[in-house]
Order: structure tokens, then C-alpha cells, then sequence
């Protein structure tokens, strides 16, 4: 067998042993300046996938989106890859959005599209948040972390109005507490705290029956304020 037609089976191969059936929820992880930690710690200190895959749209360049998944893949249970066109977002698994391609979803399958994000943001975490509350509903959500701006006010309201949940790391735990601010005061949300109580947030949300935005009341827990 030749090395192109060796090459071409494998591409076969992994397309058809990649999993084709997306998770039952899937929550976007917003970030930006400083929320890369936070971001690491919140995916570490799991110890079951809850049904759930995660989508994670972070302000920063090409080069370090690739550093990305190998973040998360050397540091937490999480599977991380960049997204790919075709790909489902799947139970224990992290899809980075590229900054230079844009998305869209439909029933947790990802799709690369031509035109870029708009505004100044890339990726842009309103239109990332806009795809996934009008793909998934209720079984949406999003995570806030530290940042800066005001990307990702707009997709918290949206996610809420189609009874997804939005979860906040507090103003105080956040190394830049600009973006998490603008969430709290503008936009809409279930419960702020330290990325450990957020987790724990995440956690009864998805352990609920059934999983809706009703499980938490909005608030700041206690402890980080």
C-alpha cells in the first residue's frame, strides 16, 4: 500500500472512531486576561464529567490557543483539542475555540464557518454563548472567569432567556475582575464565588433533576465576596 493511500485510511479511521454523539449539556468557559488559571484550576478538581462537555472561548492569539489544550490536557481529567469541523462537543471533553475561525453548533456538532467574529474580541464569547443557549436551551450554560472587557454580558442574558444557567467567579477572586463586574452588573446570572465554589455550583446544576436554572438563586456566595 502506498504512503498516500496509507494516509488517506488513517484520516478514515479517525473520523470513524471519533464519538458521534454530543454530551447532554455542554457550558462555555469565558475567559480572558488572567482566566487562564482559573480556568485550569476549575477542570482539575473534577472527579466525574456529569454528563457534560465544555466549550472554551478565551481572548488570545493562535499560538497560545494551542498551548491551551496542552494546558488542560497535562493538568486536569479533561480531554482538550482545538475545535474541529465535524467534531461533536462530547462528555469529558473541552473544545477550544480558534480565534481566526468562527463557529456555529448544531446538536453539540461543531461547524467551521467562513466570516470572522465581529467586534474587536476574538474569539467573541457573546457569539460563542448566542450559538450554544439557541443549540441547547436549558442545558446550556456558561462559566465567567477573570477578564477584562465586557464580552460574553450579552451571550449571560441570552443563555438565561433560553433557561440555560451562568455561573460568575466573583470580582475578588479574579486576577483582572473587569469582565466578571461587567456580567454581575449588566448581564444576568445564577451565582458568583471563588472558582472552587463555582464548581461546586456546576456541580449541583448538573446534579439536579432537571438540569435548569432554577436549581441555584442568584447570589454571591459566601466567601467569595
Amino acid at each position: 500500500m502506498s504512503f498516500w493511500q496509507l494516509w488517506i485510511s488513517g484520516l478514515i479511521l479517525l473520523r470513524s472512531s471519533a464519538p458521534t454523539c454530543a454530551a447532554r449539556n455542554i457550558w462555555l468557559l469565558a475567559a480572558s486576561a488572567g482566566g487562564l488559571h482559573a480556568v485550569r484550576s476549575f477542570l482539575a478538581g473534577f472527579d466525574s464529567f456529569h454528563d457534560a462537555g465544555f466549550i472554551y472561548a478565551q481572548h488570545i492569539d493562535s499560538a497560545q490557543a494551542i498551548q491551551l489544550v496542552k494546558m488542560i490536557n497535562r493538568n486536569t481529567p479533561w480531554q482538550a483539542q482545538m475545535a474541529v469541523d465535524g467534531n461533536f462537543v462530547t462528555e469529558g471533553t473541552v473544545t477550544v475555540v480558534p480565534p481566526t475561525q468562527r463557529i456555529t453548533l448544531r446538536e453539540g456538532l461543531v461547524r467551521i464557518v467562513a466570516n470572522s467574529w465581529s467586534g474587536r474580541y476574538a474569539p467573541n464569547i457573546d457569539e460563542v454563548a448566542a450559538e450554544l443557549a439557541n443549540d441547547y436551551g436549558r442545558a446550556a450554560g456558561m462559566i465567567v472567569f477573570s477578564g477584562m472587557g465586557d464580552d460574553g454580558v450579552a451571550g449571560s442574558r441570552l443563555i438565561r432567556q433560553k433557561g440555560g444557567s451562568v455561573l460568575v467567579q466573583c470580582p475578588s477572586d479574579c486576577t483582572v475582575p473587569a469582565l466578571s463586574e461587567a456580567v454581575i452588573k449588566q448581564g444576568d446570572f445564577n451565582t458568583s464565588g471563588d472558582v472552587e465554589q463555582v464548581r461546586e455550583a456546576f456541580i449541583a446544576l448538573l446534579s439536579s433533576a432537571p438540569h435548569s436554572a432554577s436549581g441555584l438563586s442568584r447570589e454571591v456566595l459566601r466567601g467569595g465576596e
